[in-house]
C-alpha cells in the first residue's frame, strides 16, 4: 500500500495538500494511545515514565514506535479511522510486552539492534507473524 509517496511516507499527502493539521492529529492520537496503552506494574505509563531504563523515553522506542506508526497507518486509511481508539484497538495487542527485566534494566539495548528488537515484537505482538 502507498499513500502517494513510499510506504515510509505517511504523511507525504497530508503535507502536499498543507494539511499539517492532519498530521499533528494522528502524532497525537497515536502517542496518546502508547501513552494509555503501555502501562508499568505501579500504572504508571511509559510515555511518561523518565527513568534510565524506560526504552520508550529514549531515541531507540520512539523510532520503534514510529516504525509502528508507518505499519498501521494504512490500515487506518483502509478503514477510515485513525482515531485514538484506533490506535488503542492496534496497540493493546502488544500492552503486555515486557520492557524491563527484573532488576529494573531494559531488555532492549538503546542502539539500532535494541531498536529492531523492539520493533520486531510489536510487530509481532500486533500483526502476528
Amino acid at each position: 500500500f502507498q499513500f502517494n509517496g513510499t510506504n515510509r511516507t505517511i504523511f507525504r499527502k497530508y503535507y502536499a495538500e498543507n494539511k499539517d493539521i492532519l498530521i499533528t492529529k494522528v502524532l497525537i492520537n497515536y502517542f496518546s494511545a502508547v501513552r494509555d496503552v503501555f502501562i508499568d506494574e505501579n500504572g504508571e505509563s511509559y510515555w511518561d515514565l523518565n527513568t534510565d531504563y524506560n526504552v520508550f523515553r529514549r531515541t531507540v522506542g520512539f523510532l520503534a514506535l514510529i516504525d509502528i506508526l508507518v505499519e498501521l497507518h494504512p490500515i487506518g486509511i483502509i478503514e477510515k479511522r485513525l482515531d485514538k481508539e484506533f490506535f488503542k484497538k492496534h496497540l493493546s495487542k502488544a500492552s503486555n510486552i515486557k520492557l524491563i527485566d527484573e532488576d529494573k534494566k531494559s531488555l532492549y539495548p538503546f542502539s539500532s539492534v535494541g531498536k529492531n528488537m523492539l520493533r520486531d515484537e510489536l510487530k509481532k505482538l500486533i500483526f502476528g507473524n
